[in-house]
């Protein structure tokens, strides 16, 4: 049976295209169905749970029903919505048809421009990159060794990976650099045959070329089957994966990583700071205190010569990648196609004087640092060039890449011997990245102290719910506690704060904390608005949101549902009789900008200091502190007892802190996730209240 086609319009006519699939901007106007051909059944959204289409009068036109409040809730929530719907064939009966035509509509976010779609792909591949830099730099010797001490206090910085890679790739083209000259002058050459002009004497069997040497005796050249040399060989193959991949695409993402690093971590603004006003309450806690500021100082003093040198390197990765780009354009390589992946070893690539050296300096330059990469490399091409479809996944697939990254390059983590790195298992099919439903974990170990594991699930299947990410951390001898992250496309001030509600009440806090028994529970989410859990989330919604509601309970949306959400609930002994959350469930901001790292690190120390016993640890360089780098200090404030921690290696300072009742721990950063006192007196100060019992140091002066 002949069915009509599906097509999406507008008022102005029909939806555009791309990769097969129609589209549109969430709330950029209303859509509807046309089918091409008369039929005598309906049309819905969604085979699985068909949602039945009204016919347009006099048209062939289908639109979403509006009689109903229910129906006119239905409009708007599918209007608000990113992602994926499908129009199917009913037959009379309102059946789908199983065997008819369909037709897919994908819906863009409208708050994240294609621009950042864009960049959301480019960072899955630089991360890749970013990633197997800092793992492959564990098993490759030290920057410091090869290049004096331009870098010290960088090894624990997360781009610091970056820097060993660029060195080696930039030593790898200074030996390319060298030797072209040679290799131009006498490119190894193959023997191939092929079909050109020969001279009539020395013509094949060919019957057709001896008939024309027979019919034209006087043409001395005649086509026929002869061998020649070509540069067309897998020596040359390899020079050209050499400057197009390494110099040219590897070459430019670091750059532009590294040049993300100058403006992140080894911004002014980012400086390892101390509160306003430490001080301490006897000579020895002076004397530390001013062993705290001499460090920061000589830290943050040795970071401007730190950005120079890196913004050097920047320049002679990006006079790298031009010099390839000329290079490429030899006349013995021009026609010379460059492979997916290195060639196989020859006996005249090692053999050839210009050739091995090269080849030498790809394999050994920092203890084979280049070749450990290898494994990455196809997805980096793919998503620098954009070679990988904008699905509406991706934002959740780059949220659960910067979350296990940020375990690697912020926490020092990797994975364990002879397990691959998550990057080097995602697959990419007819331009869509997949990753797979398994486990990818982590180890870390702390200098002096425990050791402790991260592992990580993707859109997996748990106690009949899955999370767009769930984590488990675990510390030596210590419960594992579980964590989950549910990743959202929204602009709540367009679509309503009730998503907001339901997203932070119905799906952080009763689908993943209470029903899958996780230690905390956050929404990833596109919009600007930050909740950690800091207060009772009754507080966040008229001070963030500008939302009423009642003392009890709010109404709030998730998906097509209006359910109301009680504020507080007395037989949930998570939850206090005052409300307060402690930072077990919220809503976090994480977009492609220049606060993502920020963002990321909160994240870690949240989860790995605040939420887990590794208070004293210093996260970035694995340090576990001794006696000599932490000081308790009871003056911090009235009843509360503080511990200064300072690291010897990096100089990182941070603050732990019982609130004044004693009975919660605090853990205090420059850029903290408790919610600072809004007291006059404690401006610029770290001055926090308590998650736990809202306890404000505002009232204990």
């Amino acid at each position: 049976m002949n069915y009509p086609s599906i097509d999406f319009v507008d008022d102005n006519g029909e939806l555009p295209w791309q990769d097969g699939i129609q589209h549109i901007r969430q709330f950029g106007g209303r859509w509807r169905v046309r089918l091409q051909g008369e039929w005598q059944g309906g049309v819905a959204i969604d085979e699985n749970s068909p949602l039945r289409l009204v016919k347009v009068p006099n048209k062939n036109d289908w639109v979403l029903p509006r009689n109903t409040t229910q129906q006119q809730q239905v409009l708007k929530e599918l209007a608000g919505s990113a992602g994926q719907i499908t129009a199917v064939l009913l037959d009379s009966s309102g059946k789908p048809i199983k065997d008819g035509t369909k037709a897919t509509l994908a819906i863009a976010p409208a708050n994240i421009t294609d621009e950042q779609l864009d960049q959301l792909i480019r960072e899955i591949g630089l991360l890749a990159l970013s990633t197997s830099s800092h793992v492959a730099k564990e098993m490759s010797v030290s920057l410091g060794e090869e290049s004096g001490n331009k870098t010290k206090g960088l090894e624990w910085v997360p781009g610091h990976g970056l820097l060993v890679t660029a060195t080696a790739l930039l030593r790898l083209a200074s030996v390319v650099k060298e030797n072209w000259a040679t290799i131009e002058k006498r490119p190894l050459k193959s023997i191939v045959t092929e079909v050109a002009p020969v001279n009539v004497g020395r013509v094949n069997s060919s019957p057709q070329s001896l008939i024309k040497a027979k019919v034209q005796p006087a043409n001395r050249r005649v086509l026929g089957i002869t061998s020649v040399e070509s540069t067309k060989c897998s020596e040359n193959e390899f020079l050209c994966y050499i400057l197009d991949v390494y110099l040219g695409d590897v070459a430019k993402g670091l750059a532009e990583n590294l040049e993300k690093l100058l403006n992140s971590q080894l911004d002014i603004e980012n400086n390892i700071t101390c509160p306003r006003g430490l001080s301490g309450n006897s000579k020895e806690s002076y004397d530390f205190i001013e062993m705290v500021k001499r460090r920061i100082e000589d830290f943050n003093t040795n970071k401007e010569e730190q950005r120079k040198y890196i913004g050097e390197k920047v320049q002679e990765l990006k006079s790298c990648v031009e010099w390839a780009k000329q290079a490429r354009k030899s006349g013995f390589i021009k026609e010379v196609d460059t492979p997916s992946k290195p060639p196989s070893l020859s006996q005249r690539l090692i053999g050839s004087p210009s050739y091995s050296l090269i080849f030498e300096k790809y394999s050994n330059s920092q203890g084979g640092l280049l070749p450990r990469i290898e494994n990455v490399m196809y997805l980096l091409e793919c998503t620098y060039h954009i070679k990988v479809r904008c699905t509406w996944e991706i934002y959740e697939i780059w949220c659960f890449v910067r979350l296990y990254s940020a375990f690697v390059l912020y926490a020092n983590m990797k994975p364990p011997r002879n397990e691959r790195l998550m990057f080097e298992c995602i697959d990419i099919k007819n331009g869509m990245l997949k990753i797979p439903n398994r486990e990818f974990k982590l180890e870390g170990f702390l200098e002096g102290g425990n050791k402790f594991s991260v592992s990580l699930w993707y859109n997996s299947p748990f106690k009949g719910k899955r999370p767009d990410i769930r984590i488990i951390i675990s510390v030596e001898n210590e419960s594992p506690e579980q964590y989950c992250f549910d990743a959202k496309y929204h602009n709540y001030e367009q679509q309503g704060y009730e998503w907001f509600v339901g997203n932070v009440l119905g799906v952080a806090r009763d689908k993943y904390l209470y029903l899958l028994d996780s230690y905390a529970s956050f929404i990833l989410h596109t919009d600007d608005i930050n909740y950690w859990g800091e207060v009772p989330f009754r507080q966040i919604l008229p001070n963030k949101i500008k939302f009423s509601f009642d003392r009890s309970k709010v109404v709030g949306k998730v998906e097509r549902d209006k359910d109301e959400y009680f504020i507080l609930e007395s037989d949930i002994e998570k939850e206090n009789k005052n409300g307060e959350v402690g930072h077990r469930y919220g809503a976090v901001s994480l977009k492609p900008n220049q606060k993502t790292e920020i963002q990321l690190k909160k994240l870690i120390r949240l989860l790995l200091q605040y939420h887990g016993s590794l208070k004293t640890a210093c996260i970035p360089c694995g340090y576990q502190l001794q006696e000599a780098d932490f000081k308790e200090n009871s003056s911090a404030y009235k009843k509360g007892v503080g511990t200064y921690c300072s690291c010897p290696n990096c100089g990182d300072f941070w603050v732990i802190q019982q609130c004044s009742n004693g009975a919660h721990p605090l853990v205090k950063f420059k850029d903290s996730f408790h919610k600072r006192s809004e007291h006059e007196e404690h401006k610029d100060k770290w001055m926090y209240m308590c998650p736990e019992c809202s306890d404000d140091p505002k009232f204990n002066n």
